[in-house]
């Protein structure tokens, strides 16, 4: 465990002194509107990269929510927003339709042999599974995607929760984001409230809770 700290650490500090001597010898300087107008500067080029950044962002091993934020620093919470939506749409599309297309039949087999009730909770409860475990930042979205793809949703119903609930996601963090480097506490507070109330709603339903917790409901029947 230390030595995994110790490497993270490194890796951490590396890319944190690689960005700066990046930025210095691109002569960017860390202001957001300094920030804003560098992006401005490569036209409408700067939020297709980003919207590729998102939709791609598993290749290279990067968090949504730390783009998403990131995305509504430098783009303004409107434009990170939309581009950020269109990014995780595409995204849960794509991861949803592969898992479904490698589905392993002795996998969903092996779940409803060994747990018909779990079984049957997961088909019931997918749709409120996969709109809170994207809407609400920092909530797990791959592995979600995964056990819905073995379920009967169909993808256009999951694309529309998908699109819906990355909507709120997107928009949540972009808006963080701006209100962070725009020092506009205001809003800050008002986004952190709103996450708060839908993290505490979505909880609230018992298949979300073991979904998402995954020590809820110990000793109790799965996704009861």
């Amino acid at each position: 465990m230390r030595k995994r700290v110790l490497i993270a650490a490194v890796v951490v500090c590396g890319l944190v002194v690689a960005g700066t001597l990046l930025r210095q010898q691109l002569h960017i300087r860390a202001e957001p509107q300094a920030l804003r107008e560098w992006v401005a500067s490569f036209g409408w080029w700067g939020p297709v990269a980003f919207g590729l950044l998102v939709t791609f962002r598993h290749a290279f091993i990067l968090s949504s929510s730390l783009l998403l934020a990131l995305g509504g620093a430098v783009l303004g919470g409107l434009v990170g927003g939309t581009v950020g939506t269109i990014g995780l749409f595409l995204s849960a599309v794509g991861e949803f339709w592969l898992f479904r297309y490698a589905r392993p039949d002795g996998l969903v087999s092996r779940i409803e042999a060994r747990s018909p009730r779990a079984a049957a909770t997961l088909e019931r409860g997918a749709p409120v599974v996969i709109f809170a475990s994207t809407a609400i930042p920092l909530a797990p979205m791959t592995p979600v995607y995964w056990a819905a793809s073995l379920t009967s949703i169909s993808v256009p119903r999951f694309a529309l929760l998908a699109g819906v609930s990355g909507a709120i996601r997107a928009f949540s963090l972009a808006l963080l984001g701006a209100g962070v480097v725009e020092s506009d506490w205001w809003l800050v507070a008002a986004v952190c409230a709103a996450v708060v109330l839908l993290a505490g709603t979505a909880l609230l339903f018992p298949s979300v809770r073991h979904a998402l917790l995954p020590g809820a409901g110990a000793g109790r029947a799965p996704l009861d």
